[in-house]
């Protein structure tokens, strides 16, 4: 089911595609909608070599456009936010020829997706649809939460240290300004 939410963006810009309008980036302020995927997905496990990717696979979809998407479970509320990456043919070989996995479907909704994401959303069975919530996510700050949930422990450490030194830096700043007011 295709859902339009009403979302708060910065710096919108208004794109017509194939007849349809659709609100790309973001401005503070601007009132737009938005698309939501909201539906069942089979939700498939990924391959060994990703264990630690923070990525999921999703089939080509025109409204998932973002390089990052949000994923939420509506049963709990948990979501994510990870980078998409989109199943083709190449894809479906490479899974298919691990031999321990089954074949992707061609037309049903479903997700290639690893046990880090899968557990943070509260998803501990693989064997019957689950339902989700899937949206564009965009900016530094979809950046920033795909980071600070990756899967690789290096990656949520490095912007743990990220976080903390931008904020000592801003301390220094203020420090700075106050001496100098003195």
């Amino acid at each position: 089911m295709e859902v339009w939410r009403q979302a708060l963006v910065e710096n919108a810009k208004a794109v017509k595609v194939g007849g349809e309008s659709y609100a790309v980036g973001s401005s503070i302020g601007l009132r737009i909608w938005t698309r939501s995927e909201m539906g069942n997905y089979k939700v498939y496990v990924a391959l060994d070599a990703e264990k630690n990717e923070g990525w999921v696979w999703l089939p080509f979809d025109a409204g998932l456009s973002a390089e990052f998407v949000t994923i939420q479970n509506p049963t709990n509320s948990w979501k994510i936010v990870c980078e998409r990456r989109t199943v083709d043919e190449n894809f479906r070989n490479v899974y298919k020829a691990t031999g321990s996995t089954i074949p992707l479907p061609e037309n049903d909704r479903f997700m290639v997706m690893n046990a880090w994401y899968r557990q943070r959303l509260g998803i501990f069975d693989t064997k019957g649809e689950v339902p989700l919530e899937v949206n564009n996510s965009t900016g530094w700050l979809a950046m920033y939460h795909a980071s600070r949930q990756h899967p690789n422990p290096a990656i949520r450490m490095s912007m743990f240290i990220a976080t903390l030194s931008v904020f000592l830096g801003l301390v220094g700043v203020v420090e700075g300004v106050i001496a100098l007011c003195r």
